[in-house]
């Protein structure tokens, strides 16, 4: 699984839209964000583990869907949440 497979799953199960009706997203992302590591593959753990993590934000992942907004952060800490 690629960081774009989990993406567009917890795309979908936080939102109940399709996976392939998100999928033009991945194409957003990837123009928007060139250097980003979207098609790595992550070991089966890896990717279990970040899709559990982001399943527990779903309503995160919803609000940002909502909002059209990108949450305001400081990454630099690590946190990223907003």
């Amino acid at each position: 699984m690629t960081y774009g497979d989990i993406l567009i799953e917890a795309m979908a199960e936080a939102t109940g839209e399709s996976k392939e009706e998100l999928t033009f997203l991945l194409g957003i992302f990837r123009k928007q964000f060139p250097k980003a590591n979207i098609d790595q593959e992550l070991s089966e753990t890896e990717a279990n583990d970040l899709l559990e993590k982001l399943r527990k934000d779903k309503d995160g992942i919803r609000d940002l869907f909502t909002s059209g907004e990108l949450p305001q952060s400081d990454c630099k800490s690590g946190d990223c949440k907003g």
